[in-house]
């Protein structure tokens, strides 16, 4: 009887374990198919059928993870730790589960758990460093990098991460070589010749970023990124048609890059064609009705266009939007100018150089107006300022000429307006037949 009893409860053990296992079989399937839902209905039934099967908790975690539920993979990848699967994966992967609900400090130390596990775990160490850089550790981050480069010397995500943290510890040529090693693991690592031309353009070299960008464009010219950034580039360097066209190529390929609107409708400008111009940042404007720089860019060009009422309804919102917008207050400022309200012309300039000090433009707007008001002495000095940020200001030269005439300095005025003259200020010639007779 003894024997027979035996035999009767061994059984049913035997028939629970088949069960589970089938189910987790079938829910891996499920997996497989990207049918994550029906895996975790799966293995449901397997830890129904029996509740310390580790791999139905293992499997179910990894199947809530791809379903962003992050919290329910958490509490499986502890039941699995519970039930003895103490891995350096299952850390990893719990950790990877916290970053994502934001217990950074739970993430580290999960990390952690894996690395003590296994001292060469590379992915453990990448991920580490993401959870230290969210902290703004970025010393501790690049050495977590540096393990995992030591561990997997072609673990391209690794360096990729390292030249972030590497440009937020702002140690960006550091940066340039991840950039450059990641290239020399794939030529055509498309985000490396981007970011490599970021990167120069930081440290102002626009030939090395005009290379990457064009360079990137050469392995896909579907990038509109890659066009917007040469296009800067190209604006820098005064060639305004190429950089007209990189930008229509950028929203050519990206038809709501409010950005390459905005700065289309800039170099339009600078041609003269106002009207076109203000049809881009309308267009801008109509993708995001709250982006405060196409305001304060449509401001200028209506201030081009003498609508000056309008220009300070578009500095207004601009304002509104951002208000530590310099050049929305200086364009406020000229507007006030010609609309007559000196006094309030000053009060905004004045908040444009509290922003900006370093904007010649401001000072010569502000000069404009202590001139209109008669109190030259004062003009003068702002004057003296945009010229000290732009010595060939030539607008700044010739307005200070003239205020020096009125006060009586008749050869300093003379003398500012030959500077104007000679830096091709086109009022100059009359200014110097009409004050230097």
């Amino acid at each position: 009887m003894k024997k027979t009893l035996l035999i009767l409860l061994t059984l049913p053990l035997f028939a629970i374990a088949q069960n589970a296992e089938q189910y987790v079989r079938d829910g891996d399937a499920k997996a497989r198919a990207k049918d994550f839902t029906g895996a975790i209905k799966l293995y449901d039934q397997a830890i129904a059928f029996d509740i310390r099967f580790e791999d139905a908790y293992y499997n179910r975690a990894l199947a809530k993870f791809q379903l962003h539920d992050y919290q329910g993979a958490i509490n499986d990848y502890t039941s699995s730790i519970f039930l003895n699967n103490k891995t350096a994966t299952v850390y990893n992967n719990r950790g990877v589960a916290r970053r994502n609900i934001n217990d950074i400090t739970g993430a580290i130390g999960d990390y952690k758990e894996a690395i003590g596990l296994d001292s060469t775990f590379a992915e453990a160490y990448n991920n580490k460093g993401l959870a230290e850089v969210y902290l703004k550790n970025y010393s501790a981050a690049i050495a977590d990098y540096n393990h995992a480069i030591t561990f997997s010397n072609t673990y391209i995500e690794a360096y990729y991460n390292r030249a972030t943290a590497e440009q937020f510890a702002q140690d960006y040529n550091y940066a340039l070589e991840d950039y450059r090693h990641i290239i020399s693991l794939n030529p055509k690592a498309e985000n490396a010749y981007l970011y490599s031309g970021l990167v120069k353009v930081k440290l102002n070299d626009n030939n090395g970023a005009y290379i990457d960008f064009s360079k990137l464009i050469e392995i896909n010219p579907n990038v509109a990124e890659a066009y917007f950034n040469r296009g800067l580039i190209k604006a820098d360097l005064k060639d305004m048609d190429g950089a007209a066209a990189d930008y229509k190529q950028a929203i050519t390929l990206n038809d709501k890059y409010e950005n390459a609107y905005i700065n289309l409708g800039v170099v339009i400008a600078s041609t003269g064609d106002f009207n076109s111009s203000i049809v881009n940042f309308n267009k801008a404007l109509e993708l995001n009705s709250k982006n405060a720089d196409a305001y304060a860019n449509r401001a200028l060009v209506k201030n081009y266009m003498h609508d000056f009422e309008g220009a300070i309804v578009d500095c207004n919102k601009a304002i509104s939007l951002n208000d530590s917008l310099a050049v929305a207050y200086d364009s406020r400022g000229y507007a006030k100018n010609h609309l007559k309200d000196f006094k309030g012309a000053i009060t905004d300039i004045k908040k444009a150089i509290a922003i900006n000090p370093q904007n010649p433009v401001a000072y010569l707007n502000i000069g404009n107006s202590m001139a209109s008001l008669n109190n030259y002495p004062m003009a003068i000095k702002y004057y003296d300022h945009a010229i000290t940020l732009n010595s060939k200001y030539g607008d700044a030269y010739n307005n200070r000429g003239i205020a020096k005439y009125f006060i009586g300095d008749k050869h300093g005025a003379c003398a500012d307006l030959n500077n104007a003259h000679s830096l091709g200020f086109p009022d100059a010639k009359l200014n110097l037949a009409k004050y230097c007779k």
